[in-house]
């Protein structure tokens, strides 16, 4: 059973994946997929979510913030639910970005202002940095390198045992307003 963060609505959104494993897996003795049971956590917290901002758009004094998140098989990976209608991708949400992502602000350069960009990383099988902008940014390009050192460098106070140069670590740099150089971000 996954690891429900939540406390006041583990009850009911344990008895909608009961009752959504009930159906679609009659039989006890058959296994159920990791990816079914990912499924149904997500729908009854999704589900229980809309009840909850429903209750706090009605009385707001007395319905704090949601943060609905669960935990599901053995790497540990905390991951959150939101509901599409509370979120678009170009604004910054009070949920936390999935792994590998993350909002920054470049301090901007002579010729440029400030700027807002979202930074996402995956990593894949390989060695060494990869942007995927195209064009790169040179600033950006820059600044990722300087990054890139600092994890190699100081990779086993920020990583332990693994060694980042046996990754291929894939970044993409969205801006989200005039500013396109990401000096200064690495």
């Amino acid at each position: 059973m996954p690891k429900l963060q939540d406390g006041e609505c583990t009850t009911g959104v344990q008895k909608t994946i009961s009752g959504l494993v009930k159906l679609l897996y009659p039989d006890s003795s058959m296994e159920i997929p990791g990816e079914d049971l990912e499924w149904m956590v997500r729908l009854a917290l999704e589900c229980r979510r809309r009840v909850k901002e429903q209750q706090k758009r009605i009385v707001p004094a007395e319905f704090r913030n949601t943060h609905f998140s669960y935990t599901l098989g053995h790497d540990g990976v905390e991951k959150f639910v939101v509901t599409p209608e509370q979120r678009s991708e170009n604004e910054i949400g009070t949920d936390p970005l999935p792994p590998g992502q993350v909002w920054t602000i470049s301090p901007g350069t002579t010729d440029e202002h400030p700027g807002l960009y979202r930074i996402e990383v995956t990593v894949g099988p390989g060695s060494g940095v990869k942007i995927l902008n195209r064009p790169q940014p040179p600033a950006f390009v820059e600044s990722t390198r300087y990054g890139e050192q600092n994890l190699y460098s100081r990779s086993r106070e920020l990583v332990g045992d693994r060694d980042p140069r046996e990754h291929e670590f894939s970044v993409q740099l969205r801006a989200f307003d005039a500013s396109r150089s990401g000096a200064g971000l690495g």
